[in-house]
């Protein structure tokens, strides 16, 4: 069978029947460059549009092709679109929420105390309750980036590319983090005086 010859709509309905993987095959080579272009625009990042590519057509096998109903006015790739900007919306607010989460912290960091708390003065209850608040008053970046490099130890280059930032991103938003975190551990200690 010249699976070339065939329309993408006989394709789907031959993959319902048999679920031939060849036919699959036959779609990722029509359309993964499209869909990774496609991608690209709501994602921003190539490592996330090339795994989306790889995520869709995964889908595709799993059980979104047997839910595909061709209409007469409408192509097999306008569905496929719409599944993809679905996707990618899903992937952001996803990102979006993991970005945005509250964090509770409940220990802290030696390197990261000796940084922002320079008299001591505070109990460690104190300084949990003072970071913690502070934390989530950062922005989304600021918070992500000093969570994972004082809690996870993770090196600047290694954010950059989980963030899909640059690695002078990743230092300027530390630096704006720390000079925040200073400011709110200055505040409690200078009321004191």
């Amino acid at each position: 069978m010249n699976l070339a010859s065939l329309t993408d709509v006989e394709i789907v309905e031959q993959f319902k029947q048999t679920q031939d993987p060849w036919l699959i095959e036959e779609l990722y080579r029509r359309y993964s460059q499209r869909v990774y272009w496609w991608s690209l625009k709501f994602l921003q990042s190539p490592a996330e549009a090339e795994e989306m590519v790889q995520e869709i057509f995964m889908a595709l096998i799993a059980d979104a092709l047997n839910n595909y109903q061709p209409r007469e006015d409408a192509k097999f790739s306008s569905w496929l679109y719409r599944c993809v900007g679905n996707q990618c919306l899903k992937s952001l607010r996803g990102r979006y929420e993991a970005l945005n989460k509250q964090v509770i912290i409940e220990d802290i960091p030696q390197e990261l105390i000796a940084k922002i708390d320079l008299d001591g003065s505070l109990l460690l209850a104190q300084r949990t309750e003072l970071l913690t608040k502070t934390l989530n008053e950062l922005s989304a970046m600021q918070r992500m980036c000093c969570l994972k490099f004082y809690w996870d130890g993770m090196k600047y280059e290694e954010i950059a590319k989980e963030l899909d930032i640059t690695y002078d991103q990743v230092r300027s938003h530390l630096q704006n983090a720390l000079r925040n975190l200073k400011i709110a551990f200055k505040e409690p200690q200078s009321k004191k005086h």
